[in-house]
């Protein structure tokens, strides 16, 4: 008998990739591979009543140069290493808004938008309305690639402009934002997904007008003695309620002719009917409404005022009342209910 032995031989074929055959990527990125942070506080106060209107743009108000450098590697290869640096710019977590005399408007809060100028050095040595993109410092140098020793400076200059959206009164504190992140690259159109530098913003805007309430005095409203059963009807006061009218007086100073002044009321929306103000008891709320009846909403509702500039006072009246907001039966014992009413400038 003849035996028959079959081999089987596998190969294997190593695949080698040089350096040189992969295009390098552009990226420029920190030493620590990590954004720099840099931050800088701004602080402003406008003094004449005609500057706290809607509409009011205020160019450049603010420069910041607060010295930040950082040390970064930017890869390159032979296409990239005579070649300048190229800056993309975001604004992360602000909306934008509109684009006024180049530059391009964000939402900081309910009354003030800003837009930011970057300054890149190089040779190109302008400020550049941000966001940017590809945008190069025209400065084209053969330092040599892949190097961790090179000094950035980019994110450390820069101006802030300031568009105010509505008047307001006093203080409007900013609170830490990111307003800018700078990347950086050899290679247009190519960074890396983390920014070289993050900057960041804080400070306040001041009106010094102020606005007065009834004074300065709380006002407290005692609905009385109510029967639990005349809650019947949810949405509504209870049985042979008659609602409380409120009179109050403002008295304010630097406020311009034309500026609306209005009351708003801060403070916990009910869970069943979120315009009007949670109790203590989680089947009663406190309805608010101007003088024809017309629904004041909590947070969001306004309650104008009767103003005279001349004499910078004026007043309003306010109907207030308890309603059931779940259609069951209120347990008994008392409630209470808290806001804080505050004059908004419009």
């Amino acid at each position: 008998m003849k035996r028959f032995s079959w081999g089987i031989v596998a190969g294997l074929t190593a695949l080698a990739i040089s350096p040189q055959a992969m295009a390098a990527s552009g990226w420029c990125q920190t030493n620590s591979g990590s954004a720099f942070q840099d931050s800088f506080s701004f602080t402003e106060t406008f003094t004449n009543p005609s500057q706290n209107q809607a509409g009011m743009e205020f160019l450049r108000i603010y420069e910041w140069n607060t010295g930040g450098t950082y040390q970064a590697r930017c890869e390159c290869d032979a296409t990239t290493l005579n070649t300048s640096t190229f800056f993309k710019t975001t604004i992360p977590g602000l909306a934008a808004t509109q684009t006024r005399n180049g530059l391009n408007y964000y939402r900081l809060n309910p009354y003030l938008e800003i837009a930011s100028e970057l300054y890149i050095a190089g040779k190109l040595n302008q400020f550049v309305p941000t966001p940017v993109l590809d945008k190069s410092n025209n400065y084209i140098n053969s330092f040599p690639c892949n190097t961790t020793g090179t000094i950035f400076d980019t994110g450390s200059k820069g101006y802030i402009s300031l568009y105010f959206t509505r008047p307001f009164v006093g203080r409007v504190t900013i609170p830490p934002t990111i307003i800018l992140n700078v990347y950086g690259t050899r290679k247009k159109g190519s960074y890396s997904a983390t920014p070289m530098t993050q900057i960041t913003m804080n400070g306040s805007v001041t009106v010094p007008q102020s606005c007065e309430i009834n004074t300065g005095q709380p006002i407290n409203i005692d609905f009385g003695d109510i029967a639990a059963n005349h809650f019947k009807t949810i949405n509504q006061m209870p049985t042979g309620f008659t609602p409380h009218t409120v009179n109050m007086t403002v008295a304010c100073t630097n406020i311009s002719a034309g500026v609306k002044i209005a009351l708003s009321f801060q403070g916990a929306a009910d869970t069943h009917d979120s315009t009007a103000l949670a109790t203590t008891n989680s089947d009663i709320a406190v309805r608010i409404e101007n003088i024809t009846g017309v629904k004041i909403p909590v947070i969001s509702g306004m309650l104008p005022v009767n103003f005279n500039y001349p004499s910078q006072s004026g007043d309003t009246t306010m109907k207030i009342y308890p309603i059931n907001t779940t259609g069951h039966l209120p347990g008994g014992g008392g409630f209470t209910a808290t806001a804080t009413i505050q004059a908004e400038i419009e």
